[in-house]
């Protein structure tokens, strides 16, 4: 069955050699919650009806077990997300047990933007839902056979290096941007003068921090066909340190240049890509060190890895026309 997106695999007993998780064999006796009977007492427990051992209702997952595995689920994304930047993954296993870190409250960033653009009533499923897949699908990203003709055509070498061609996208307005950042306490409240109460939350600033931006990659390019990873990590650096920070935190310059140092992903969605990029960034070069396609279909949203690269065709301008 399936709880949130997630499935849930009840135990089972192998009645073949009497196996029931790690216990000791019990010959070819029938088994009855995890305890061997003969049958004779089999027999018995059949005739006395509601006397017999109570039937266990799998069909229910208790909230603090349903919890615990999207905790477990949130922690094995985000180890795969360090992986794919650590060259020793050792390092990566140091994600573990954080519920998730950085990459759990990304996805939820990704999925409150779907909700917020009723995106996620055409995908067939809720918020939660969502949020479970994602997370599943970054501890595993599918094989890129199911990304759109569109999506092809827009992953590009270039200059030996993933970049998207965005020669034929509309530019459209400046994109908006969420900047992410890690924040373990709710808000608390502060005395202010006059009598007044203000807010303030604790925002980790020195930890990791995270950008998703949303709208048109043509905008970003600025009239360049090509948008490469270096020019987009520039344009997500530039607006984190001009949004002064993480959301729920006091905006402030040092706010900002901390957020722009610590951003470890950077997501970008397009509508006109059916879809966007994943970008996993080692904090300790700055530089986007791995990436994954995010795939919108009206089966769902889901990550994928990168196709293989083409080489774009030199474009030949006008006579007319000057050059840069």
């Amino acid at each position: 069955m399936r709880m949130g997106g997630i499935e849930v695999v009840s135990p089972s007993y192998d009645v073949r050699n009497g196996s029931a998780g790690n216990g000791s064999a019990v010959g070819d006796l029938p088994v009855i919650d995890g305890t061997a009977v003969s049958g004779e007492e089999k027999a018995a427990s059949d005739r006395s009806g509601e006397s017999g051992p109570a039937v266990v209702d799998r069909s229910h997952v208790p909230p603090g077990v349903l919890a615990s595995m999207r905790k477990q689920v949130g922690d094995f994304a985000d180890f795969a997300h360090r992986s794919r930047v650590a060259l020793d993954p050792a390092d990566a296993l140091h994600a573990l047990g954080y519920g998730g870190g950085i990459t759990a409250k990304v996805v939820n960033t990704i999925a409150d933007v779907l909700d917020g653009t009723n995106a996620l009533a055409g995908l067939g499923a809720d918020k939660r839902t969502q949020t479970d897949s994602l997370l599943l699908s970054l501890v595993a990203p599918e094989e890129p056979a199911d990304l759109t003709e569109r999506q092809r055509q827009a992953f590009v070498s270039w200059r030996g290096r993933l970049a998207l061609d965005v020669s034929l996208a509309p530019m459209e307005g400046e994109p908006t941007t969420t900047v992410v950042g890690l924040g373990d306490q709710p808000e608390r409240q502060l005395p202010a003068g006059a009598g007044q109460v203000s807010t303030e939350s604790d925002v980790d600033l020195t930890g990791p921090c995270a950008a998703v931006i949303v709208g048109s990659s043509a905008f970003i390019a600025d009239d360049r066909p090509y948008l490469s990873l270096d020019n987009l990590m520039t344009y997500a650096r530039t607006t984190v340190y001009r949004l002064g920070g993480p959301a729920g935190a006091p905006k402030s310059r040092t706010a900002g240049l901390l957020a722009a140092r610590n951003l470890e992903i950077v997501v970008l969605l397009d509508r006109w890509l059916d879809g966007g990029l994943w970008i996993d960034v080692d904090r300790a070069s700055g530089r986007a060190a791995a990436a994954l396609a995010i795939v919108l279909s009206p089966t769902g949203i889901r990550f994928a890895h990168v196709p293989p690269l083409r080489v774009p065709e030199l474009r030949t301008l006008e006579p007319d026309v000057a050059t840069a």
